[in-house]
């Protein structure tokens, strides 16, 4: 029986680990004792994926993924002697630090907005533009689109990366999976919409309003930068399109993502499980035809403190909710999403009755 070993015991990890049972396969996890997959993988080992010496706590794994992108990079190269990796350290290498993968993406000459990088001073030239840290943001953190001539205190002395803003009309993805023998499979492009308030995603709708074409060109492009990648998993690529209808490459997320999350219910076969499967050497299930779906995240609000769940029972029938065993909640915090299936019309309704009356916070502590 394979061992799967995961890197980060968070959500994603969570939302894997019934494929990797149902595949027959067992789980070890490594991620802080309080992680939410902590009392439900089938091995959980209390570590620090940051640390090079804990990732090795992995090396008797059959195959090693992760979850996020914050590992170290020294850790997952050492475990690439033990054992197999996939996405490879090669692919976080280029994908961790936002520099390295915009310098990618045009050396690929795939469309993406202009850039330059720079350690940021109260002197960086930042108007018109968008900062972001080159490592760590996650969540709309590490972001900075400014509207003034003050500089956070946060990105002052850190290595950022400049980019030239895009007059955005409308924000997609496409989320792909292939395996170690090559094989390749997209999912139906989805839209995206964020909180403006957290800079993270609001809701996403399948399929994605927009031309054929457009559709088309973004699986190209996302079909181009996996096999130059030479990509073992699941790959996010996330995409504006400007006034122009134009695509442009925002960003690459080596790993499930949330504008997959709908796959669960829309898709034959979800982004977790192909994951799973392109990374065992298994055949990839089919991801289309594809269910229309909204998919909402579940954010946390009121109060820090032990997380509290309230589903009015009448709506707990109408939508697929998954919670992510977060012990802790507090405001702006990720803690669940929800998928809709239906007509838009009836999703959109429906979207905002549970955005009103779904309520998850903390007890005073």
């Amino acid at each position: 029986m394979k061992n799967i070993g995961i890197l980060g015991g968070g959500q994603l990890a969570l939302m894997m680990l019934p494929s990797i049972k149902s595949l027959g396969l067992t789980s070890t996890i490594l991620d802080q004792k309080d992680a939410p997959c902590s009392t439900l993988a089938d091995e959980f080992i209390s570590g620090d994926f940051s640390l090079e010496s804990d990732c090795l706590k992995l090396e008797k794994c059959d195959v090693v993924t992760f979850e996020i992108e914050s590992i170290s990079l020294e850790g997952l190269k050492k475990l690439e002697e033990k054992t197999k990796v996939y996405p490879s350290s090669k692919v976080l290498e280029i994908i961790q630090d936002k520099g390295i993968q915009k310098q990618f993406l045009k050396d690929i000459d795939v469309p993406t907005s202009e850039f330059f990088l720079e350690t940021l001073t109260e002197e960086s030239l930042v108007e018109g533009k968008v900062v972001k840290l080159r490592t760590g943001g996650y969540d709309g953190k590490g972001v900075w689109v400014p509207n003034g001539a003050e500089k956070p205190s946060s990105f002052l002395g850190e290595d950022c990366l400049i980019e030239d803003r895009v007059d955005i009309k409308k924000e997609v993805a496409v989320v792909c999976s292939r395996n170690l023998q090559g094989e390749l499979v997209t999912y139906e492009m989805v839209e995206m919409v964020m909180n403006p308030d957290l800079n993270l995603l609001d809701y996403q709708v399948n399929p994605a309003k927009v031309s054929d074409a457009l559709k088309e060109s973004a699986k190209n492009i996302t079909e181009k930068i996996a096999a130059k990648l030479e990509y073992v998993g699941t790959l996010a690529v996330e995409f504006f399109v400007d006034q122009n209808d134009e695509l442009w490459v925002n960003e690459l997320a080596p790993r499930v993502h949330n504008s997959g999350h709908n796959t669960i219910e829309s898709a034959p076969c979800s982004q977790f499980e192909n994951h799973i499967r392109a990374i065992s050497g298994m055949p990839l299930g089919k991801t289309m035809p594809a269910k229309e779906s909204m998919t909402m995240n579940l954010i946390g609000s009121g109060n820090t403190g032990p997380t509290q769940v309230l589903i009015p029972s009448e709506l707990e029938e109408k939508a697929y909710y998954h919670l992510y065993n977060k012990k802790e909640c507090r405001a702006g915090r990720k803690m669940g999403h929800v998928t809709l299936l239906g007509t838009l019309e009836e999703m959109k309704k429906l979207r905002l009755e549970i955005k009103e009356k779904v309520i998850i916070t903390g007890e005073d502590k």
